[in-house]
């Protein structure tokens, strides 16, 4: 049709094309291929790399094609609808940030971290979390009670100096995160709503419809003394995690480095030094208490574990029995009435009437670190297993970690003294978990997408031969077929490309790992039904694609 445009005075005659359907045809996006065999080796970024969906810049940097980036995408969305459910309000926040920041809470010197300088040489962080500037953000806007909670989210780059980056989108120096800042009033409402994310992410690993484990963890560099990861079991994992064999009743899973094990009542050990029984050592803060633990043979000191509520006071910087013992030695009294002790700690594998009494305090804990076939400590009828794991989340209560240094506090209903607010923060590797997925779902026919997050749910393939005297051919009939899946909601594309055979488009579906592939052959022509390939399972069937009402066949719809 014609339109006729007033510029200046002058009429434009503009021609406006006729519109064809508005469908993907794979002819039209960029999937380069090459460059990459088959091989039983191939690792999640081989896989991804062979199937076109990211290409390597450098050593910890990828990049993104257009395959891959509507993976991205796709899972963006669903972290968006989970996030916004929770009452997550987005923010995008500065790559760059200050040095004085980082500085202040103690973590500048973290050599992961990369470190730059302006013209001015003012000092700047490229930032690998965010802690430090949203808790900053948060301070100059919350003054009163009434402004809490406040829970913020986004999603975007990431930094970090790996000094052996590996796996691709695995472990790289630049990644994409989404990352979730929670700022509550008291240290129960912080506690509360850590539950409640951890919850939405159950709801959303749940979604994405690949098994994992949320598992106990330790808090890292990022501090506080609540945390959560989110896992995949799965041979290629670089993590370790130690789970209960009746896991789907139980639910006991662990880091091994904070995993604890139950206790054999019948087996417990006489203390012997002489059999290879040993005793480590911590430190208070202040330097003026001593932790005697007692380790049995063939245990190894989870330091960690004394970290808690139990020894609040423990100095968590001491990370070996002569850097405690010095501390303890060096520190001197405040105060006349302020006393050096030491309090001696059991182990619970140890019988306790096997160590001499000398006037110290005793307590009984857990003090070492979980083994395969350990009992397990919530169930104890069943023991612990270890698997390989791949990290894709990870939950942190932070309690007042960033906000007393940086001051981020509110001022309580009784008009008193202000308070430390209290934090959590919550992160998912965004692109870390393309790679995770890969590794979970993949075959040795290629990619296997779980269906919410697939570049496409649908690819159509029409045999050319078959409808070469069909008006219009193959291509017209594939493109009426697509529009009418599109209509009914379905992320379906057309592989249009004419270049290639009905043998080499179904192998190369399989590697691009579409949840599904439908052939149209000559039996559409009699009786409307095409052959559909299900990916996961491998099946094949014949069904009608679309009734005399026009109406999409179910299982279609409903897959």
């Amino acid at each position: 049709m014609n339109a006729l445009r007033s510029t200046r005075g002058f009429a434009a005659k503009i021609v406006v094309p006729k519109r064809s359907y508005n469908i993907d045809r794979l002819s039209k996006v960029y999937i380069p291929s090459g460059g990459k065999i088959a091989s039983k080796e191939d690792t999640s970024n081989d896989l991804l790399t062979r199937a076109g969906y990211i290409r390597s810049s450098h050593s910890g940097l990828t990049q993104m094609l257009p395959l891959g980036l509507m993976v991205q995408k796709n899972i963006e969305n669903l972290v968006h609808k989970h996030m916004k459910l929770i009452g997550g309000s987005e923010v995008s926040l500065c790559l760059l940030s200050p040095a004085e920041l980082w500085q202040k809470t103690g973590r500048f010197d973290n050599d992961e971290v990369f470190k730059l300088q302006d013209f001015h040489g003012s000092g700047y962080v490229l930032s690998p979390t965010h802690e430090e500037e949203i808790t900053n953000l948060i301070k100059s806007d919350v003054v009163s009670y009434r402004s809490l909670p406040v829970r913020t989210y986004q999603i975007g780059r990431k930094f970090r100096d790996e000094k052996r980056p590996r796996g691709g989108l695995l472990r790289g120096k630049e990644f994409i995160m989404k990352d979730m800042y929670t700022f509550d009033r008291t240290k129960e409402e912080a506690l509360k709503t850590y539950d409640n994310v951890v919850d939405a992410y159950n709801e959303l690993f749940h979604e994405i419809g690949v098994r994992f484990v949320q598992a106990q963890a330790h808090s890292g560099d990022i501090g506080g003394n609540k945390s959560h990861e989110f896992h995949f079991l799965n041979d290629h994992g670089s993590d370790t995690i130690l789970t209960c064999t009746n896991l789907d009743d139980c639910g006991y899973a662990a880091n091994i480095e904070v995993a604890k094990p139950g206790i054999d009542e019948k087996n417990r050990v006489h203390f012997d030094e002489s059999a290879g029984d040993h005793i480590e050592f911590s430190v208070s803060k202040d330097g003026l208490t001593l932790y005697e633990i007692y380790i049995p043979r063939n245990r190894s000191f989870n330091r960690l574990s004394l970290n808690t509520d139990i020894f609040p006071d423990i100095d968590p910087t001491m990370n070996s029995s002569k850097q405690a013992l010095h501390k303890y030695k060096t520190s001197e009294s405040q105060g006349a009435n302020v006393e050096k002790q030491t309090i001696r700690v059991i182990d619970s594998h140890i019988e306790m009437t096997s160590v001499a009494f000398n006037g110290s305090p005793i307590t009984i804990i857990n003090a070492t670190l979980a083994i395969p076939n350990d009992p397990c400590p919530v169930c104890a009828t069943s023991h612990l297993q270890e698997s390989n794991a791949i990290e894709i989340g990870h939950t942190f209560y932070l309690g007042t970690k960033y906000s007393k240094p940086l001051s981020a506090t509110y001022v309580p209903p009784s008009g008193k003294s202000a308070i430390d607010i209290e934090m959590g923060c919550f992160g998912i590797g965004i692109t870390r978990l393309i790679a995770a997925i890969t590794e979970a779902k993949r075959d040795s026919a290629g990619l296997v997408w779980p269906r919410i997050i697939a570049p496409w749910e649908i690819v159509l393939i029409a045999k050319n031969n078959v409808f070469k005297d069909l008006d219009g051919g193959a291509d017209k009939l594939g493109k009426e077929l697509t529009n009418k899946l599109q209509k009914q909601g379905l992320r379906v594309v057309f592989d249009d490309r004419e270049d290639k055979s009905l043998g080499w488009k179904l192998k190369d579906s399989k590697l691009l790992g579409f949840p599904v592939t439908i052939i149209v052959n000559e039996n559409y022509l009699t009786n409307g039904t095409v052959e559909v390939q299900w990916r996961e399972s491998g099946e094949k069937e014949s069904i009608v694609l679309v009734d005399e009402n026009g109406n999409v066949n179910e299982k279609l719809l409903n897959f």
